[in-house]
């Protein structure tokens, strides 16, 4: 459901119709990371920096998408999903 709710959001972002004051059209995105939460391995600090990460790597990828960290904490793998 994250990835979905992240994917809805990113889009209706990216078709805004944002101006500066001179009127030129300003692109707006959104990167976000998700991570799974996996009850058995509950450490909520552990959860917020696989996050992190996946936010910070979906940014290098050039921006405007969605990565998700999937695996358990003690794994912290990121995979793309979306972009």
């Amino acid at each position: 459901e994250a990835l979905r709710t992240a994917e809805r959001v990113r889009q209706s972002v990216e078709k805004l119709e944002v101006t500066d004051h001179a009127g030129t059209r300003v692109p707006m995105t959104v990167s976000v990371g998700v991570v799974a939460s996996v009850p058995s391995h509950g450490d909520v600090l552990r959860y917020l920096d696989l996050a992190d990460q996946a936010l910070r790597r979906s940014k290098g990828l050039g921006k405007n998408c969605i990565l998700l960290c999937d695996t358990p904490p003690v794994e912290g793998k990121i995979k793309e999903t979306a972009s």
